[in-house]
């Protein structure tokens, strides 16, 4: 999925990063702009990672009313 960068030169370079940085930005190459999950303290730095390439994250008991999702819903009143 992430190609390796290429130098002036035209050759590739090695750069190390952390999986989660690495996983954050292949989903975001997908193009996928909302991730739902649980938020733990084992999840914390891919949740951080995910937000700082620009997704929205949300999860059980989250709101977000600005999701995409929740616009373009209906709105219902009861049953």
């Amino acid at each position: 999925m992430n190609l390796p960068a290429k130098t002036k030169q035209g050759h590739p370079t090695h750069r190390r990063m952390p999986a989660y940085e690495a996983l954050a930005q292949d989903i975001k190459n997908l193009g996928v702009e909302v991730v739902f999950g649980l938020m733990s303290d084992d999840t914390a730095l891919f949740v951080t990672a995910l937000d700082m390439v620009g997704f929205l994250f949300t999860g059980p008991g989250m709101r977000t009313p600005r999701s995409p999702w929740r616009r373009a819903m209906p709105q219902r009143r009861g049953p």
